[in-house]
C-alpha cells in the first residue's frame, strides 16, 4: 500500500513516467558505451552492469523509494 499523498506527488504531471524515460535513456547510453564483457559469444549481448542510485530526504526520501521500486520493476538488472 502507498499513501495517496505520496502517490499523488510521484505521479503528478506524469513525473514518474518522465523520470523513468530519462533514466532508461541514460542506462541505455551507458550500456552502449560500455565494453563487451569477456567470453560473450554474441556482440553486444552482455554489457557491464549499470548502477542507479536514488536518494532523497523527507518527502524526497519517500519519492526516492517509489522511484527505486519502479526502476526495479521496469528495468530489471539495473
Amino acid at each position: 500500500m502507498i499513501h495517496w499523498g505520496f502517490h499523488k506527488a510521484y505521479t503528478t504531471n506524469q513525473f514518474n513516467s518522465r523520470l523513468l524515460a530519462v533514466v532508461r535513456g541514460a542506462v541505455e547510453e551507458a550500456q552502449a558505451a560500455a565494453p563487451q564483457q569477456p567470453g560473450c559469444a554474441v556482440e553486444g549481448a552482455a554489457v557491464a552492469p549499470v548502477r542507479v542510485l536514488v536518494t532523497g530526504h523527507s518527502l524526497g526520501g519517500a519519492l526516492a523509494t517509489l522511484c527505486a521500486h519502479q526502476l526495479a520493476m521496469e528495468l530489471p538488472g539495473v
